[in-house]
């Protein structure tokens, strides 16, 4: 949980100062989870997890991801934007980060597909984020937020889905994080119904979120052919 206070510490100064979202909003739209799942729940997901991350590679695959680049990944974390991808790859990923805001069939597919499902809660999804958590399947479900609740959620911090998934991949502690298909300058949204004025906003956030819990945690950024990674030089 030491590791999470980074993230979350990165998004008050970042992004929430940004952007100016109240944090009273987020800890509302929890307070509507209490009791959904328990901490021990939660807890367990959050080990197996660890357990499948520390000291591996991980890709995260994004919207922008070829099905050829990504073929040759094994441990898999992905925002819900990269299961096109990774289903016209054939891969499946550990985990999905979602929101909930993706169209329906992308959605149902994430979760199909995914060992685990990281539902994130924030101040303006909670009838989206209600909906999906029913259908999700218990023993696949954990929720995260931005901010610290009182509830059994994970203050995974960061701040999109894109860079939630890198960011919780270096809090578990991979060794190597290789993100495929991300552009933080290009919004897509072939994964949506609609696509908000402010993405590309929130794109940029993301990164300066992404950059600052990367420096936090002791991983070093190269960006090579479109290919970021993040490489652990120290032990935080």
């Amino acid at each position: 949980m030491a590791r999470a206070e980074v993230g979350v510490r990165a998004y008050r100064e970042i992004a929430e100062r940004m952007l100016g979202y109240p944090e009273v909003n987020e800890l509302n739209s929890a307070m509507h989870f209490d009791g959904f799942i328990s901490c021990d729940e939660l807890c367990a997901k959050l080990l197996e997890i660890m357990r499948r991350v520390s000291g591996k590679e991980v890709c995260v695959v994004g919207p922008l991801a070829s099905p050829d680049e990504i073929r040759g990944c094994d441990t898999i974390m992905a925002p819900e934007g990269g299961i096109i991808s990774l289903l016209e790859a054939g891969l499946r990923p550990l985990a999905v980060t979602t929101d909930g805001d993706s169209s329906p069939q992308v959605l149902y597919q994430a979760v199909e597909v995914s060992d685990y499902v990281l539902l994130h809660i924030h101040g303006d999804n909670l009838n989206r984020a209600s909906s999906l958590a029913k259908e999700i399947p218990r023993s696949k479900l954990l929720l995260t937020s931005q901010v610290y609740t009182p509830y059994c959620v994970y203050p995974s911090g960061a701040f999109t889905d894109g860079d939630r998934a890198i960011a919780i991949s270096m809090e578990m502690g991979a060794s190597e994080v290789k993100v495929f298909g991300f552009n933080f300058d290009f919004v897509s949204c072939v994964h949506k119904d609609y696509c908000a004025d402010t993405k590309l906003q929130k794109l940029r956030a993301g990164r300066e979120v992404l950059l600052n819990i990367a420096s936090e945690l002791g991983y070093g950024v190269s960006i090579k052919n479109n290919l970021m990674v993040f490489s652990r030089v120290n032990k935080a």
